[in-house]
């Protein structure tokens, strides 16, 4: 089946809806962990320890606590096998220009969460009692990873998120896939797209480089990137990319401007302002 890069097929709004589960479960997982966790160093830290009416509040406030991390922890990782297993099977929708960095940035960041120094936020005394698999997380996150990684734009949206990514990321996760006793081929799979990610990022800062010098009239004004199809928004005249609007559609289906009614195929094509846009991006690499 084809598709045009900004067309929204009726499976990427699917698509669009699980990214956005997979990214509230897993924040509420985590968060539950946390929350957890300090209880758990109040209850060792209390002085005078905690006794009879306040004791007993306290542990049923825990076990309220420790039943809603258990819920969101085992349906956080099904939700992130099931992203696995639809990335090695249609990749091409996870890729797609509208929904790509959205996604990579979601991966960033909660491998970060999981493989970084803050991993220690989530260390309860018992992760079975929650059913907190970080493990599996790690390894159901880095298999989206390899499944998409011979994706240029997915690289390049990996290496462009100024939130989470960090040239540190990938070895930090690819040591805790060793530590967690993953398979070899895996960890080589791994290290071969932390090396591709990495060129990517160096092509990246020569990007935002360009970027930097443009005239205002080339950035788009809603995410301040350099546009590649500037469109005009019919209701509010406004220019923006047609990847930025196009990924705004996805879920609102209205001029961000003003909220009137919109649809992709309403917006208004700048031939013009393209072509100066591409002649500027020449000149400039040709120096």
């Amino acid at each position: 089946m084809s598709y045009r890069r900004s067309d929204p097929p009726l499976f990427l709004r699917f698509v669009n809806l699980l990214v956005n589960d997979a990214h509230f479960l897993l924040d509420e997982a985590l968060d539950f962990m946390k929350q957890i966790r300090d209880k758990e160093m109040e209850r060792a830290t209390h002085q005078p320890p905690l006794q009879g009416q306040e004791l007993q509040e306290f542990e049923s406030n825990l076990t309220q606590l420790s039943q809603q991390a258990r819920f969101h922890n085992m349906a956080a990782v099904d939700t992130s096998h099931t992203l696995a297993l639809l990335t090695s099977c249609c990749d091409r929708f996870f890729c797609h220009s509208i929904i790509v960095e959205r996604l990579s940035a979601m991966l960033n960041y909660f491998l970060h969460k999981l493989t970084g120094p803050g991993m220690k936020e989530f260390k309860v005394q018992n992760f079975e009692h929650h059913d907190f698999k970080p493990s599996v997380m790690v390894a159901e996150i880095c298999k989206i990873y390899i499944n998409l990684c011979h994706n240029d734009d997915f690289c390049q949206a990996i290496s462009s998120d100024e939130r989470s990514y960090s040239a540190e990321l990938l070895p930090k996760a690819t040591a805790t896939l060793i530590k967690i006793s993953q398979p070899p081929d895996m960890i080589q799979k791994f290290e071969d797209l932390t090396v591709k990610i990495q060129n990517a990022a160096e092509k990246q800062l020569q990007e935002v480089d360009l970027a930097e010098f443009a005239p205002e009239e080339f950035i788009d004004p809603i995410i301040g990137t350099l546009m590649k199809e500037p469109v005009m928004l019919p209701s509010s005249k406004n220019i923006v990319d047609k990847t930025t609007i196009a990924r705004h559609i996805l879920s609102d289906q209205s001029d961000p401007y003003n909220r009137s009614p919109l649809t992709l195929d309403q917006v208004i094509p700048q031939s013009e302002l393209k072509e100066r846009i591409e002649q500027w991006i020449t000149k400039k690499r040709s120096k």
